[in-house]
This record gives structure tokens, sequence and C-alpha cells, in this order.
């Protein structure tokens, strides 16, 4: 309110803003070494290290910073975790860094990350149903089916004919499913022809 011109205007918003000529450099000088230290970390998303990465650039380039868009994809290339070593191969030996922009290396990164991130997936979800496979199987295996088996024919022919299912391998007073209703249909028991599955 206090200016008479529009530069004296002008130059007061800027050094409110901006601040002078020395803070200028101080943050500028800040900003460069940030960029310098700048790293992607692990777990870290192609999408959140660029945004990162472009917003120190735009940053240093509003303090009045000269920075090429050759510099920013160097530091991209050689900032990123080994998981990205075999493509960033690749970029440098089959692309001119000076030609390439940021966006083109963004998009190629993002596209290899989508492609270690389905292989991922897939390893995980094999790994998952082996387990799940594994959990439901008897720890003796085949062996100790057969065991199981040669146990069965022992005790085979043990005992006279159970009364409610006819089988000679235990008695009549231990059958396990004394009293619950015998199903017409199946002939086994616990349920009625009216409820059988197999009706």
């Amino acid at each position: 309110m206090n200016s008479t011109s529009a530069k004296e205007a002008w130059d007061t918003l800027q050094d409110e803003f901006k601040g002078t000529v020395k803070i200028r450099a101080i943050k500028l000088q800040t900003l460069r070494r940030d960029f310098e230290n700048f790293r992607m970390t692990e777990g870290e998303t192609i999408k959140d290290f660029s945004s990162k990465a472009i917003e120190v650039v735009n940053q240093m380039k509003s303090y009045g910073g000269n920075i090429t868009n050759q510099r920013v994809i160097e530091k991209f290339l050689i900032s990123l975790t080994e998981k990205f070593d075999f493509v960033v191969n690749i970029i440098e030996e089959t692309r001119n860094l000076s030609e390439l922009s940021v966006t083109e290396l963004v998009g190629s990164l993002q596209a290899h990350e989508q492609r270690i991130s389905r292989r991922t997936e897939v390893s995980i979800e094999g790994a998952f149903q082996s387990k799940h496979k594994n959990k439901f199987q008897p720890k003796g295996g085949k062996s100790q089916r057969r065991q199981g088996n040669s146990k069965e024919g022992e005790n085979k022919g043990k005992f006279p004919p159970c009364g409610i299912c006819q089988k000679s391998s235990h008695q009549e007073k231990d059958f396990w499913q004394k009293g619950k209703p015998r199903c017409k249909n199946c002939k086994k028991f616990g349920h009625t022809d009216q409820t059988c599955r197999l009706k």
C-alpha cells in the first residue's frame, strides 16, 4: 500500500515471498543439498519418489537455480533402489539421456514397477496355495495312512458284527454314532433321508 510505483510494489512482493538476494541464495543452496542427498527408499513407489524429486527441482528453479533436464534424469537413475538396476542399465545403454524427458523416464519406470508387482503377487499367491494345501495334509503322509489302514485290518474281525452298522471292527456299545438317525437313502448316520444331500 505504501508503494508509489508498480516496480516498487513488485520488488516488495518479491522480497516478501521469495526473500532478498542473500536469502534466496541460502534457500537455493539448501535445495541443492536436498537434491544431491535425495534417494529412493525401500517400499517407496516411483510415483511418490518422482513427485518429491520434481517438487525440489521446481523450487530450485523458482529461486533462480539453473538445472538441466539431463541432470535431473541422471539424478533419477542413480537414486533408484536395486530392484530397478536392470531397467536403468537398459535405459542408459539404449537411450540418449539428453533427449529423454522426465515424463518418459517416469512412465518407463512405472511400467517396470507394475511388472515387478504382478510377479510378486503371483509368487505370493502360489506360496499361499502351497502352504494352504500342506496344512490339510496329514503329517505322516502315505506311511501314516498305511499304518492306520493296517491297524484297522488288525481290528477287523476281532469282534462279532455290530448290530447297528454290521461291521466287526468294534462292539455295538462302542459305536460312536449310536442313537443317531440313519438315512434310508445313503445308509449313513447323522441325518434322515429328508435332508440327505445325495437324494
